[in-house]
């Protein structure tokens, strides 16, 4: 595909055409345009001079404004394909194409008529099959249309809050079971203010929908669904802005929001190829988004134009090929089982729990761990239909939930991650959790893994705990978001040998009346050129005798890893 091979690595843009001084960068214009349903009508339009600059072109079409609906009633579709198939071809220097516009949004339905994920879904492959037939456009991109962020006016049945990530999800399961992946998604994404916080920090709704972000990191939330669906498509966040009229103040919102998306680039495979700042021209409305005429704006545009804000698909990572790649991944899937035949530490396979109390003495009832079901409308599963539960009552201490030993190339940098969320039944100081990673494949703990009734454990059950650990809640927990889910991540660690462990810690107090968190989706990735996990070596087979098979070991000698094992029934036959 010769024109996709041009496209801008920049990821700067406005939506609609502009005049901006980019100096030697490149970006991205969007143009939109509502063509009707009138088969006979052949007009068109030219991107042609921006291609040919180098800047990568979209056009967003839709059936029309408002009313008329951004597809059109069922009954026009006929119709509409065919005015499609007339606009593409009879227009120039475009291979782009946003198939309509949030889709969910009443102010886009046709004579106020909803539009449902299969309905838009059927349209949308109809028009993916008519555009690669067209002759110059057989490997132009159809992309989804934009779904409205934080709007849950359209319901249906399986969707009865509206949730616009359902919606979304919906739209791609019905072009999968059509066997039409589309080319690429349109998002859009926006702050609800001026506040460069927004763009980095969460901000959550309320309920129904207080797992959902509020602000700028909303796109993360429909990336989340490509990601879970294993749809590596491109991806073109085609509107951000404050929500309201463009505060006109030179206060790096810009910047953060590039920044954003270039770090995102840096660190998934899902690459966003732009966002567009909405927009260049004034539209008549309530507020005016335009920046035309904001000259602090443009002065922060400018300046992110030239820093070179970009995806990295294509470039060769530093070091060669390296990059970093999945060596282990729980996702708490594999079943459970009760560690040490305790019946209340239910552990997923592959983890293992060890305490640590902080007290002066006493007896302290040990965590509850159990597998978390997935239930209807709840989020305590991050994906699939288990995650690893966490119980304190009345006790305070730590634990970590440590994986079984991982096997790594030694010498090259990994890093782990896992999702938390934690619930509180009362409030409690230093409540939170993080994650780390624990270099070398000896045993975790340097004593027993329980202390026992009646005795001050602390001293027994030290933990190999680490001192440069990832991300953990501090403060105030009243101000600590519940029932949302968070990525732990832990800091890189080059590794000394082929061994290391991931551990993630859960901190309790006393003054809790009882408190719960819960893990899902264990990560550990590697920097290498290793694109799958390396094998470990097979463990050694004692030696047979004779055919035998039935050892019983009298004698195990264990000298820097070299075992001598004795066969009973080889030694009988000798003293006969």
């Amino acid at each position: 595909m010769g024109w996709v091979d041009n496209l801008p690595l920049e990821i700067v843009g406005v939506h609609d055409k502009h005049v901006v001084d980019y100096g030697d960068g490149k970006g991205w214009v969007l143009v939109a345009h509502a063509i009707g349903h009138d088969p006979d009508d052949r007009s068109s339009f030219s991107l042609l001079d921006w291609e040919e600059h180098g800047f990568g072109t979209i056009c967003r079409v839709q059936h029309g404004w408002g009313s008329a609906g951004t597809i059109p009633l069922p009954e026009d579709d006929d119709y509409f394909l065919q005015r499609f198939e007339n606009f593409v071809y009879e227009s120039s220097g475009c291979h782009i194409w946003v198939f309509g516009n949030e889709m969910n949004h009443s102010q886009e339905r046709p004579e106020g008529e909803e539009i449902l994920p299969d309905r838009y879904a059927d349209l949308y492959a109809r028009a993916h099959v008519m555009l690669h037939q067209i002759p110059g456009h057989e490997t132009d991109w159809l992309v989804l249309g934009a779904v409205a962020p934080w709007n849950s006016e359209t319901k249906y049945p399986g969707n009865p809050d509206g949730d616009w990530i359902w919606y979304f999800s919906d739209i791609l399961e019905r072009l999968l079971d059509l066997g039409c992946q589309p080319d690429a998604v349109a998002l859009h994404t926006y702050t609800h203010g001026s506040n460069p916080a927004m763009i980095t920090e969460s901000f959550y709704m309320d309920a129904p929908f207080d797992f959902r972000e509020y602000n700028f990191l909303a796109y993360q939330d429909f990336m989340k669904v490509l990601g879970l669906m294993h749809l590596h498509i491109p991806v073109l966040i085609t509107e951000t802005d404050q929500n309201k009229e463009w505060d006109d103040v030179r206060n790096r919102w810009v910047a953060a929001a590039y920044e954003s998306i270039a770090d995102w680039n840096k660190t998934h495979e899902q690459q966003i190829y732009c966002l567009l700042l909405y927009c260049w021209e004034h539209r008549p409305g309530d507020f005016d988004y335009s920046i035309e005429h904001k000259p602090n704006i443009l002065m922060d545009y400018t300046e992110a134009a030239t820093k070179g804000y970009k995806r990295t698909e294509g470039e060769e990572p530093p070091g060669g090929n390296e990059m970093w790649n999945e060596m282990h991944v729980n996702r708490c899937e594999g079943g459970f089982f009760a560690q040490d035949g305790i019946g209340h530490l239910m552990m997923a396979k592959g983890l293992r729990v060890h305490w640590r109390h902080q007290g002066t003495g006493g007896f302290y009832p040990r965590p509850e761990m159990k597998p978390k079901e997935k239930l209807l409308g709840q989020p305590e599963v991050y994906e699939g239909l288990y995650s690893q539960s966490g119980f304190y009552i009345s006790a305070e201490g730590q634990f970590a939930i440590v994986t079984d030993k991982i096997f790594v190339e030694p010498g090259k940098p990994v890093r782990g991650s896992a999702m938390y969320m934690h619930v509180y039944d009362d409030v409690a100081f230093g409540l939170g959790s993080r994650c780390g990673i624990v270099d070398g494949d000896g045993p975790f703990l340097r004593g027993p893994e329980w202390p026992k009734d009646g005795e001050n454990p602390f001293e027994d059950v030290a933990i190999h705990w680490s001192d440069d650990w990832g991300s953990a809640w501090e403060g105030d927990p009243e101000n600590l978001p519940q029932n949302i889910w968070k990525q732990l991540d832990s800091p890189e660690m080059v590794p000394s040998g082929n061994y290391v462990r991931l551990v993630v810690q859960f901190n309790a107090d006393v003054k809790s009346a009882g408190s719960n968190g819960h893990w899902d989706l264990f990560r550990l990735e590697q920097y290498t050129d290793v694109t799958d996990p390396p094998i470990p070596p097979d463990p050694p087979v004692p030696p047979t005798a004779g055919g035998i098979q039935n050892y019983i070991d009298i004698a195990k000698i264990n000298l820097d890893k070299l075992q001598v094992y004795v066969n009973t029934d080889a030694v009988l036959a000798l003293l006969v």
